[in-house]
């Protein structure tokens, strides 16, 4: 659990440092799925992850992307494709998963 306290306090970091700048929704997204999931694809994909830690980094993801004032947006209708109406953002729950078979298909 201590790999992955390190890792949330790094995402942290990241997330507050482009938190400054005055992103679209579209630029956070892009932010979270290219600097955020990155810093968890190693860890995610050899060790168990447990409920509560997702749950931490889906609340933190979340958090920035609407800068701690609640959703505008269903979290279901943002992880949906362009042509359906949503940004694509990551669901870190499928992203676990998928990292987890990916794993075991190796």
């Amino acid at each position: 659990m201590l790999n992955y306290q390190e890792k949330k306090e790094k995402i942290s970091k990241i997330l507050s440092c482009w938190k400054l700048r005055r992103l679209t929704l579209l630029g956070k997204v892009t932010v979270i799925k290219s600097l955020a999931a990155s810093q968890l694809v190693y860890i995610m994909s050899s060790l168990p992850s447990s409920q509560s830690y997702l749950n931490e980094i889906h609340k933190l993801l979340y958090n920035f992307l609407w800068e701690g004032r609640g959703d505008k947006i269903k979290r279901s209708v943002l992880v949906n494709e362009y042509k359906d109406g949503g940004l694509k953002m990551l669901d870190i729950q499928a992203f676990n998963y998928a990292l987890k078979s990916k794993w075991v298909k190796k």
